[in-house]
């Protein structure tokens, strides 16, 4: 049995010739090369397209492949020419028999190349489509973790919110508290010493009595006045002027120094 040559360097030629391109000139040298290839039997690998096509570092690879499949195309339709023409190729040809079965395997094998070929550019575009999902999957991804991060960023934004709206009502529920509480110690401590001062009222004097209800007057008037003004800091109303409360004061020292002096004088 004849051993096959191996025709790998040959078919490299052939590759980097329909990778570009072809003109006549070099689709006849494709045609040559074509019947140097498969004319004794040998057959191409799959892998060895691939492999030659990344040694040639082609940038576009799918219009590479797709020129390689018109081209082969145009050397099928080469050889399917000479089946055609096979009569005339019959006086030419040494054996007539050998001629055909030679053609039919070209026809045959180029047949296979641009299967081949074909194969590749369908696998190529199968991984651009997995690859678009890919993206459009992880874009779609990205957009519901960020609208979940700005979602969770509100709930906490509103959590703190609330925490500090809470912590602030609690302090001025207890400080209002504070307030009333104050205010009604005042309110007992002036009722206190009124009773006081009204119940010896017979052994203190008039005057010093006059006297002593002015200043107590005085201390719960300012004491009452600077509590309200606090209220109404804490709710953010708009605070009362008090212009004529030193007037008061003035006015009610003043009756109250008189009464004094007048109770040791009368």
């Amino acid at each position: 049995m004849k051993k096959i040559i191996d025709q790998t360097s040959e078919f490299e030629k052939l590759i980097d010739i329909i990778v570009n391109p072809v003109d006549e000139s070099t689709e006849a040298y494709a045609l040559k090369l074509v019947h140097v290839i498969y004319d004794k039997g040998w057959r191409h690998s799959y892998s060895l397209i691939t492999r030659r096509l990344l040694k040639l570092q082609i940038d576009e690879l799918n219009d590479a492949l797709q020129l390689i499949s018109a081209n082969v195309q145009e050397l099928i339709n080469d050889i399917n020419s000479e089946i055609d023409n096979y009569d005339d190729c019959n006086e030419s040809a040494n054996d007539p028999e050998k001629y055909s079965v030679s053609l039919r395997r070209c026809h045959r094998n180029l047949e296979k190349l641009k299967d081949h070929v074909t194969l590749e550019l369908m696998r190529i575009d199968g991984n651009k489509a997995i690859e678009a999902k890919v993206i459009n999957l992880h874009q779609l991804v990205s957009k519901k973790l960020d609208n979940t991060s700005e979602k969770l960023e509100s709930i906490e934004g509103k959590a703190e919110k609330l925490e500090k709206e809470y912590k602030n009502q609690r302090t001025e529920s207890i400080t209002i508290l504070g307030v009333f509480t104050a205010i009604i110690g005042v309110i007992g401590v002036g009722v206190t010493l009124s009773a006081s001062i009204f119940s010896n009222m017979n052994s203190i004097g008039n005057w010093r009595l006059y006297a002593l209800t002015c200043l107590i007057v005085l201390f719960v008037t300012n004491i009452l006045t600077a509590l309200f003004d606090f209220l109404r800091d804490m709710t953010d109303k708009e605070k009362k002027k008090n212009d004529y409360l030193w007037i008061f004061n003035i006015g009610l020292l003043f009756f109250s120094f008189v009464c004094f002096l007048l109770s040791f004088t009368l």
